[in-house]
């Protein structure tokens, strides 16, 4: 449960389980008392998860709760004098952020907020409105994709009134006193983006809309450090409209575009976001259930490919993209097998994880990606395996139990602490030391210190 006592106002503010929030007068001798449901009680506007933290400006004007998605930081609220906090005319605006944030704070003079992430990292901002004029919505719906530029300046937001892609320059409010995030770009229609570009010195956002025929288009805009427009880069054309997936190598300089409804991947060079240059077709596995084709680092690309012999099986292909003009198919593959819930890749500690439907995760150690190792099946719920740093592995399984692993070898994985939860977990994120870990469940958000 967050707690938090306005400053100025005889009030407590409290969040528990199902995200509800309610207001409560303190009374003579701290007696508590709840302010009737119909006046200041509601359930907190946005998503089903727990507020982690709480925190009122100290001329109790102001208050700003941590959000639970990944990328929506803190959200800003106008503390009326009378009526409800949460209806819709007291939205300030929103702090946007890389991590879920687990704890926010206002300075003891109200200057500065500090919002403190699940990743460990503290970020300071001034304490003003600075997002009243962002509008629109973040969104994230890919594992290898940001909409936060990788220097931090940049956010991009999507707006459906007019639907666009609207690109905000974040700097302002962190270096000017009440100052504001600056509208720096709105892609022209029909142009969408929801990411930028990873490892490159300048923030480059790699744009998409569906052609006049049977076709995808991608443009890339790059930002310098100036005020003006970003440069627009050239077109490049991929025949397919259906389920299209973007690959982008960890330095940015190659971009995959493949779709199900092809049996060819094709490799490009976008080193020059002017002269985008097409290098290579890869063959892949046409209908392929939406399994994605993937970067493993800056040149080892992943593809899925039937499996010979099994119908119902399929592999993963690695591809050595060291000269991507004449890729090279390696000895490497990774068995999925029937059946198959999911797979992750885990870079921090070099593996594969293979969810399979006997609820277990299968482990393959990619250390060497040309030549994947079969490593141990440990006991997993699907979708329930986490890393907790590097060679750090944990797992759950239905009846709430965490289990931590040693999975430097992933041929002989050492069994570590268990901890037993009476909830059955959604989801854990650790800190880079995995020392702390934050479960959740649709009800519950606990932050828990395991070592």
């Amino acid at each position: 449960m967050a707690i938090a006592f306005h400053p100025r106002r005889n009030l407590l503010l409290a969040a528990g389980a199902r995200a509800e929030t309610a207001w409560w007068t303190v009374e003579a001798g701290g007696r508590l008392a709840a302010v009737p449901l119909e006046e200041e009680q509601t359930t907190w506007p946005y998503g089903s998860e727990n507020i982690r933290s709480m925190s009122f400006h100290p001329d109790g004007g102001m208050a700003a709760a941590a959000d639970p998605y990944k990328t929506a930081g803190v959200r800003l609220r106008v503390v009326p004098a009378k009526g409800n906090l949460y209806d819709e005319k007291a939205g300030a605006g929103t702090l946007p952020g890389t991590e879920p944030v687990q704890s926010v704070a206002y300075s003891p003079d109200g200057r500065h907020l500090a919002v403190g992430d699940v990743g460990g990292r503290v970020r300071i901002w001034p304490a003003t409105r600075p997002n009243e004029s962002i509008d629109g919505v973040v969104e994230d719906f890919e594992a290898d994709t940001d909409p936060v530029s990788p220097d931090g300046r940049f956010l991009l937001t999507q707006v459906t009134n007019p639907e666009s892609s609207v690109v905000w320059d974040l700097l302002p409010a962190r270096t000017t006193k009440d100052a504001e995030p600056r509208r720096r770009f709105t892609l022209p229609r029909p142009w969408t983006s929801r990411e930028f570009l990873p490892g490159r010195d300048r923030p480059i956002v790699l744009a998409h809309h569906f052609g006049d025929g049977d076709e995808s288009v991608y443009r890339f805009w790059t930002f310098d450090d100036d005020n003006g427009p970003p440069e627009a880069g050239g077109e490049i054309t991929y025949a397919a409209r259906h389920g299209v997936t973007t690959a982008v190598s960890s330095d940015g300089n190659l971009l995959v575009l493949s779709s199900p409804d092809h049996a060819t991947a094709q490799v490009w060079d976008v080193r020059d976001m002017r002269r985008p240059v097409k290098l290579s077709d890869i063959p892949v596995l046409a209908d392929a259930r939406n399994r994605d084709t993937w970067f493993m680092g800056d040149r080892t690309l992943v593809t899925p490919d039937k499996r010979t012999g099994d119908p119902d099986g399929y592999d993963l292909k690695v591809w050595d993209l060291s000269d991507p003009r004449r890729p090279r198919e390696t000895e490497g593959r990774i068995t999925l097998g029937p059946g198959t819930f999911d797979f992750e890749y885990l870079p921090e500690s070099e593996l594969v994880v293979v969810q399979e439907p006997t609820e277990t995760a299968k482990l393959w150690d990619v250390s060497d990606p040309t030549h994947p190792r079969e490593g141990e099946r440990l006991p997993a719920a699907p979708h329930r395996y986490w890393s907790a740093g590097r060679d750090r592995l944990v797992t759950a399984l239905q009846d709430g139990s965490l289990q931590f692993w040693d999975v430097s070898d992933a041929q002989h994985p050492k069994r570590h602490k268990a901890m037993r939860f009476d909830l059955e977990m959604e989801k854990a994120q650790f800190s880079p030391d995995g020392k702390q870990v934050v479960t959740i469940r649709a009800r519950n958000t606990i932050m828990i210190r395991v070592c």
